[in-house]
């Protein structure tokens, strides 16, 4: 994405009114009418040809409505049937994916959809809500990792420190990176601490390495707060 399509998409972003488009379009997003829908987003995007219709990804990074699907764009238009036709909101994302090699799975396409937002200008909550989203649902141990990373790292401390210990609720890959993430955050983090302490005896011995190392990086920062963990 050049910088003026990343200054565009960022403005765009923080009126929250839009659709946006990621991937092989040459227009990052449009206004999202009323009546607005996945094949009218699509057919006003001005899609490359190399975008593969078959395997679009529509994203929706909300707390109390999340969808994350695949749809096949192409089939709908070569049969009419538009029973997935999805019903786009403000603030939706399609990904329009480029003709792969190889036949991709599901979840790939969500992974690949996830992090190709994740490298474009969104911000603020939803770009939180999506590396929670990657945290919780990739397969890639280095992304995983990162996404934690950056989380804790974010402007929402407490939106942050939420999410994060949500996913200690997940399975030990997904638990450890949260709670790596989490001992991070310093004192921050505090309000976590109940739920690490729940996982002191956890059967995962990496992780509960990890939960004693973040409770004791939390509990020192809150004990000396010059330490700089809370800030």
């Amino acid at each position: 994405m050049t910088r003026a399509a990343a200054a565009l998409f960022a403005g765009a972003l923080a009126a929250q009114a839009p659709v946006f488009v990621v991937g092989e379009a040459e227009t990052t997003s449009r206004p999202c009418a009323a009546d607005e829908t996945l094949l009218r987003a699509i057919a006003g995007a001005a899609v490359k040809p190399t975008a593969a219709l078959d395997s679009v990804v529509v994203l929706r990074l909300d707390e109390r409505d999340s969808i994350a699907v695949v749809v096949d764009v192409r089939a709908m238009i070569l049969t009419g049937n538009t029973a997935k036709n999805i019903a786009m909101l403000p603030g939706d994302v399609i990904h329009l994916p480029p003709q792969p090699s190889a036949p991709l799975t599901r979840d790939e396409l969500l992974d690949a959809a996830r992090r190709a937002l994740l490298a474009s200008a969104i911000a603020g909550e939803r770009r939180a809500w999506l590396q929670r989203e990657v945290l919780m649902h990739t397969g890639d141990r280095v992304a995983r990792h990162q996404a934690a990373l950056d989380l804790a790292q974010g402007s929402d401390r407490a939106l942050a420190v939420r999410l994060l210990a949500g996913a200690l609720e997940c399975e030990p890959t997904i638990a450890r990176e949260a709670a790596t993430a989490l001992g991070t955050m310093g004192a921050a983090a505090k309000a976590a601490l109940p739920a690490l302490r729940q996982l002191r005896e956890h059967r995962d011995a990496d992780l509960r390495a990890r939960v004693a190392a973040a409770v004791r990086q939390i509990e020192t920062a809150v004990e000396s707060p010059r330490s700089g963990g809370g800030r």
